[in-house]
């Protein structure tokens, strides 16, 4: 899926033409700020200083970044750099190694 997503009030997914499908999410569970936010009956918060992430590849599967299927508590820098790296990613990559700098 190309383009933008919302999923469940709590974050998004963003598809890039590579066929990989980035999700950033921020809601009560994820692992952010609000992971131990207690009241499930509430509605999310709309805002978070910082997300967690995750990759799909082309066949929508999850695939590890730096051995990681999930990156917790990551900060709006790091999701754009996830973005950067991601989109360059050929659609055969069965993981991802970021490096600092990235």
């Amino acid at each position: 899926m190309q383009g933008f997503k919302i999923c469940d009030d709590k974050g998004f997914h963003i598809g890039l033409s590579n066929g990989f499908t980035v999700s950033v999410q921020f809601g009560r569970g994820n692992y952010c700020e609000h992971h131990r936010d207690g009241n499930w009956d509430e509605p999310n918060k709309g805002s978070s200083f910082d997300a967690e992430t995750a990759v799909f590849d082309p066949r929508d599967d999850l695939i590890p970044v730096n051995g990681d299927i999930v990156q917790g508590w990551q900060t709006p820098d790091d999701v754009v750099r996830l973005l950067t790296v991601v989109a360059r990613q050929k659609p055969a990559a069965t993981h991802i190694r970021m490096k600092k700098g990235d």
